[in-house]
């Protein structure tokens, strides 16, 4: 199956694309994405989560 996003994602959405779903390797479950506007650090020095945009 091929997904196609066919214009802008504004930056305010948290999308997540499962492209793996729920899988298992060697009896282990496991998923797996793409993810956009995580709200991770803010920088690899300073690891305070940064403030997530909600949609209005």
């Amino acid at each position: 199956m091929d997904v196609v996003i066919d214009r802008e994602v504004p930056s305010i959405y948290n999308m997540y694309v499962s492209v793996v779903g729920v899988a298992n390797i060697n009896g282990l479950q496991f998923y797996g994405g793409i993810q956009t506007n995580i709200s991770g650090w803010a920088s690899k020095e300073i690891r305070e989560r940064r403030k997530s945009v909600q949609a209005v």
